[in-house]
C-alpha cells in the first residue's frame, strides 16, 4: 500500500532546525568565549588587587616612618632657601 503525502502545515522544515541549529552554535560560541575568558582571567585580577594591597602597605609605611622620625630627618636636612647659592666654590 502505498501512502500519500499531504502538505499540513504541522512540524518543522529542514531549513527552519538547520537555522535554529544555527543560531544555537553561535550563542553557544559567544557563551563559551564570554565564561572561558572569565575564568582563565580571574587569578589575573585577584593578583592585581594583591600587589595592589602590598604597596598600599609599603606607602603606608613609609608615612608612618616619615611622621615618626620627621623632626630628627628635618634637622639632618634644612629647609631650602630662596637666595642659597648652590655653586662649586662659592
Amino acid at each position: 500500500m502505498i501512502r500519500k503525502f499531504c502538505n499540513k502545515p504541522s512540524g518543522f522544515s529542514l531549513i527552519e532546525i538547520i537555522a535554529a541549529l544555527l543560531l544555537i552554535s553561535i550563542v553557544g560560541g559567544m557563551l563559551y568565549t564570554y565564561f572561558s575568558s572569565t575564568f582563565i582571567e580571574s587569578p589575573k585580577s585577584l593578583e592585581k588587587l594583591q600587589k595592589s594591597y602590598d604597596l598600599h602597605m609599603v606607602m603606608e609605611t613609609i608615612a608612618a616612618d616619615y611622621t615618626l622620625n620627621y623632626p630628627e630627618w628635618q634637622k639632618r636636612h634644612p629647609r631650602w632657601q630662596k637666595l642659597t647659592y648652590y655653586a662649586v666654590g662659592t
